[in-house]
């Protein structure tokens, strides 16, 4: 499609991210019968939000929704790969699981280890 064609979308998601991607792909998985764009202005994604990031994902949360969220968030981010390759291409969001370290005063240890 050309940049200067109208189109019309049931849904427009704004950024080609991991969080845009998901979007998009949940979307059309729930109901594949939407039409939905993907709006990123780099089309190799390589200055896209999620290799250009050094987030990580941690399950420290008391709420359980919260919890499940952060579970599900880091299964689907770990076969995302996979899941949006297009066109026999893989995506890449370049995803290194690794860990925190959080250092803490000896009189603050208990709060830790709730």
């Amino acid at each position: 499609m050309h940049t200067t064609e109208l189109s019309r979308f049931d849904v427009a998601v704004i950024g080609g991210g991991i969080v845009g991607s998901s979007v998009a792909y949940h979307l059309l998985e729930d109901n594949p019968q939407l039409s939905v764009a993907v709006i990123e202005p780099d089309p190799s994604y390589e200055f896209a939000s999620t290799p250009r990031a050094s987030g990580g994902c941690r399950v420290q949360f008391t709420c359980p929704e919260n919890i499940a969220m952060s579970l599900y968030s880091i299964e689907f981010i770990k076969k995302f790969d996979a899941v949006m390759s297009a066109g026999g291409h893989a995506a890449q969001a370049g995803w290194v699981e690794g860990g925190y370290l959080f250092l803490v005063a000896p009189e603050h240890t208990a709060a830790l280890e709730k």
